[in-house]
């Protein structure tokens, strides 16, 4: 009897042991997949990662995991039997992926997508699979670019009538564009252009701007995360020339505006303000504004140089343009260009500027040179400039060449095209 009872007390014990052993080997084999985020803002061109983990903690490095495009799904990368499998991985994503397993011995994997494409946003799963389950979780991918520095030009329509025309390129998703005015409230009346160019998005979106009017600031934006960039102006459509500092061998039009190398000397009564050796000329005002932009057509002449230049500066004899002398200036002499730093700098411009664009920027001690068709930067300096104390400076050098002021409405300067080498405009007047 008492043989038995020990017996089934052994056959007992067995069985609890055997059904405790089962059911830790299914709380072992027992996980659930989650992901880091439900989504991630990724930035266009730059690399991402993206994860996910088990629990409980596993061991998951003889686990088969695949990370796969919800879309259509196709695997984007594939890990198996101890290592990375190329084979059957979305074309788009070959090369462009790499599994992170450093932490695969507690049940957390990585993957990084280099080069983030706009097309690659989508939702992504993170699937674990053992020889007894599998579970996964998903991660949606926001691709995002924040497009270049907006580009501002002018185009003119009449003496107190103008458009602002704005553009910018690189954008994902698509941008939208609004105007607001110097007391930041919105201008109607504004039209916008969006074109789709490898994936991104480029815009263009003009205001008709009066006389009348003081700062205009161009809002560029998207969605995601709300990216956005603004370009403000506020034109000086009052930059005129002095004729008052003319060399007595310059010629200066009636409604100041047309600088012109004389056909003979002219008897001027000289003083103190009129430069008596070199061919130069200053604007007529102070340049007083906080960001001050004016144009200057220079395409009948093959000899100039423009600028600007400090009120006090020396304005007899032999006068070296440089910044530490109160000049910054850049020239054209035949086909070359030159800057004057500490010393004279040869630039590199390809084609030949008709428009010279020239930007002073007081707040951030920056004035910026520009080929205005194109928005392409020929030369910057940096310097601490007082308001009120700077002139637009010129000077046209060869009998039968002239350059004239465009600030204002002025037939001669034309309009750059808003669509003219967009891929290339780096952001005027920033």
């Amino acid at each position: 009897m008492i043989l038995h009872r020990k017996a089934a007390m052994m056959l007992l014990c067995l069985a609890m042991l055997i059904f405790l052993q089962s059911c830790n080997y299914s709380t072992a084999a027992t996980f659930t997949v989650h992901s880091q985020v439900t989504s991630v803002i990724a930035s266009v061109g730059e690399d991402l990662v993206i994860g996910c983990y088990l629990t409980p903690e596993i061991n998951a490095e003889n686990m088969e995991v695949r990370w796969i495009r919800t879309q259509d799904g196709s695997v984007i990368h594939l890990y198996r039997n101890g290592k990375d499998e190329t084979q059957n991985v979305d074309k788009d994503f070959k090369g462009r992926t790499e599994f992170i397993k450093s932490g695969i011995k507690r049940g957390q994997v990585s993957l990084r997508i280099q080069n983030i494409r706009p097309s690659d946003g989508d939702l992504y799963t993170c699937y674990f699979q053992n020889e007894n389950m599998f579970d996964e979780a998903t991660i949606e991918i926001l691709p995002a670019a924040l497009g270049t520095s907006p580009f501002l030009h002018i185009e003119y329509h009449s003496q107190d009538l103008m458009s602002v025309v704005c553009s910018s390129s690189g954008w994902y998703p698509k941008p939208e564009a609004y105007w607001l005015d110097e007391k930041n409230e919105a201008l109607k009346d504004s039209t916008s252009e969006i074109t789709n160019e490898n994936q991104t998005y480029s815009i263009t979106t003009s205001i008709l701007y009066r006389k009348k009017s003081n700062k205009t600031s161009c809002i560029i934006q998207n969605s995601r995360p709300r990216y956005q960039r603004t370009a403000t102006i506020q034109i000086s459509v009052d930059v005129t020339l002095d004729p008052e500092t003319a060399h007595k061998d310059l010629e200066v039009s009636e409604d100041l505006k047309c600088l012109s190398r004389a056909s003979h000397t002219k008897d001027v009564q000289m003083n103190d303000r009129r430069f008596d050796t070199r061919l130069y000329v200053l604007g007529k005002e102070p340049l007083s504004n906080d960001k001050n932009y004016w144009l200057l057509n220079v395409n009948n002449a093959k000899h100039w140089t423009v600028g600007i230049a400090r009120r006090n500066i020396v304005r007899e004899g032999k006068l070296n343009l440089s910044p530490k002398n109160g000049f910054w200036v850049i020239e054209r002499h035949g086909k070359e260009y030159t800057a004057y730093e500490n010393t004279p700098v040869k630039l590199t411009i390809s084609g030949k500027p008709r428009t010279i664009g020239i930007y002073l920027n007081y707040k951030k001690g920056q004035v910026t040179f520009y080929d205005a068709a194109t928005a392409k930067t020929l030369q910057s300096y940096k310097a601490k400039f007082r308001k009120n104390d700077i002139l637009p400076f010129f000077s046209v050098w060869t009998e039968g060449e002239n350059i004239h002021l465009c600030s204002d409405f002025c037939r001669h300067c034309e309009s750059a095209n808003p669509h003219e080498n967009n891929a290339e405009r780096t952001g005027m007047l920033p």
